[in-house]
């Protein structure tokens, strides 16, 4: 019980510094950009490209190295 107490501070001091070193320099405490995980590709450039040539998702995604529900989120989030 009180391991997990210490445990849990200090999970949250080091997301506490993260998100204090994230809104002051733009990169965390470890000098990553963001907090969370980081994007498999440019959806940008995934979706410029899959309306480029008129790609299907199974193409794009085997031109990419992704999955098709990669694709397809990044699509969603572009339209």
């Amino acid at each position: 019980d009180m391991e997990r107490q210490r445990i849990k501070e200090r999970t949250q001091a080091g997301r506490a510094a993260a998100r204090a070193a994230l809104e002051a320099t733009g990169r965390t405490h470890r000098g990553k950009e963001s907090l969370g995980r980081p994007m498999a590709q440019d959806a940008a450039a995934v979706v410029a490209w899959r309306k480029e040539n008129g790609a299907s998702i199974a193409q794009t995604a085997r031109h990419f190295g992704l999955s098709p529900a990669t694709v397809k989120r990044y699509s969603a989030a572009a339209a």
